[in-house]
Formats: structure tokens, C-alpha cells, sequence
């Protein structure tokens, strides 16, 4: 009897499942930066199906491992993701804590082919001054990239 209701149930979600769309099925997508000291761009319900396209919402962490908040959108192409990120001046590591009037703004494009892309990073600092640099960037395996810690 339990068998039948466990697969009465299931044949009742599966369906709804397969109806769910494509944001609630989205994924992490992770793209590496190697300007500004190497960061890691991880982009939380994002997707890499070309045409897609949304919101960046999520983390940067440093190579060091200084974890900064982000905003910004992805749009999808043939071969290639493009992102663009606001990386604000607060957040922390396992050694300071805090925020500063500095932002930086990301300009990234990632192979969906494994070709070499491009970050190109523009810095307002808090007096005013604008610096820019360029650096390659990548998609990378997510699982590879430090998770922001509950408890410090």
C-alpha cells in the first residue's frame, strides 16, 4: 500500500517538475576573472543556455579570499556568456570585515567553448579617481569556488 501511494505521489510531481520554469531550474554559474588580483564571480540562479538571459545576483570572492557583494545581468549568445557586475566595496574575509566608498564595475565575456574571454574592470575610487585594467576570464566548475562561511 505504501509502495502505491509513493508512486501515485511521484507520478503526480514529476509532471509538475517538468512544467516548472526554466528560472526555478536555473543553476550557479561561476566565471573566473584573472584582473584586480584574480576573482571569482559565482551568479546564483543564472543559466548558460544561449538566448537566456536575467539578473546577476550573488558573490565575488578574491583570490585571497575576500568575499565582496555583486548585482548586476547575463545575457546568453551562440558561444558566449557576457556579464556585467557591480562589485560593491563591503564585505570580508577570515581577516578583516567591512566597507569602503570604492566600487568596481566588471565588464566580463566567458566562452561557452572554452575559448579564452575577456574582463574588462573599471575601479571608482574613493577620491574620485577611475583606474582600469583588462584580464582573462573563464567559466569555471563551481564546486571549485569557496562558499561564503556561516559562521566566522
Amino acid at each position: 500500500m505504501r509502495i502505491t501511494l509513493v508512486a501515485r505521489l511521484l507520478g503526480l510531481l514529476i509532471p509538475l517538475a517538468l512544467a516548472t520554469p526554466d528560472v526555478a531550474r536555473a543553476a550557479t554559474v561561476c566565471v573566473r576573472s584573472g584582473a584586480l588580483g584574480g576573482w571569482t564571480f559565482v551568479l546564483k540562479k543564472a543559466s548558460v543556455n544561449p538566448g537566456d538571459s536575467g539578473a546577476a545576483a550573488g558573490y565575488a570572492i578574491r583570490d585571497d579570499g575576500l568575499i565582496n557583494a555583486i548585482s548586476g545581468g547575463y545575457l546568453v549568445g551562440n558561444t558566449t556568456i557576457f556579464v556585467g557586475i557591480t562589485r560593491y566595496g563591503a564585505g570580508f574575509s577570515d581577516t578583516v570585515a567591512g566597507a569602503s566608498p570604492t566600487t568596481t564595475f566588471h565588464q566580463l565575456e566567458a566562452s561557452l567553448r572554452g575559448n579564452p574571454g575577456s574582463d574588462w574592470p573599471w575601479t571608482l575610487h574613493e577620491n574620485g579617481a577611475l583606474t582600469s585594467t583588462m584580464g582573462g576570464a573563464d567559466l569555471v566548475d563551481c564546486r571549485t569556488v569557496p562558499k561564503i562561511p556561516k559562521i566566522f
